[in-house]
């Protein structure tokens, strides 16, 4: 059994913010090396939420990479997210140590009688004697679709790097 690879790591300075939903869409660019531009998606709300918690410290250690204050209560940006893009533009040209791992995203097309649909955030497909079978991320239930009315299918997987965690660069690092 193999080990999963340990994620990278790689120095980026922060470029801009935006809101996307009920995220904070963070842009980094490396200050060597590929991709051109790494976007974290940062979910600050609802306040107690493991993955709002993981935001939260996230954005603190952005603020703390640049040296800007935090807010006193930083949970109540989930309620103003346009308060949390201003705070990380003004983080522009920081620099901060990202850890990514490689993220692959499988979608599927499908053409059938009655038209065509893209399926993404699927786990796995196949083939059997009724049909087209599909599993989808998140715990959906199998999607079937009958042999009598599918025409075709197209598998695809996208790569990019997912960002796992963010760090303020030591000291000694910093130029």
């Amino acid at each position: 059994m193999s080990r999963p690879k340990p994620p990278e790591r790689l120095e980026a300075t922060i470029v801009d913010a935006e809101t996307d939903g009920f995220f904070l869409c963070v842009r980094f660019a490396p200050v060597r090396g590929t991709p051109a531009e790494i976007e974290d998606l940062i979910r600050l709300g609802p306040r107690g939420d493991l993955d709002a918690v993981h935001g939260v410290g996230r954005l603190l250690r952005i603020l703390r990479s640049a040296r800007i204050r935090a807010p006193r209560d930083p949970y109540a940006l989930a309620d103003a997210p346009h308060d949390a893009v201003s705070l990380i533009r003004r983080c522009r040209g920081a620099r901060v140590c990202l850890h990514l791992r490689r993220r692959i995203r499988r979608g599927i097309t499908v053409w059938t009688e009655s038209g065509v649909d893209r399926i993404a955030g699927i786990l796995d497909f196949g083939e059997d004697a009724e049909g087209l079978w599909i599993r989808r991320s998140g715990g959906q239930s199998l999607l079937r679709i009958p042999r009598t009315s599918l025409i075709r299918y197209s598998a695809t997987s996208e790569k990019s790097p997912e960002v796992i965690s963010v760090e303020v660069p030591s000291r000694s690092r910093l130029h």
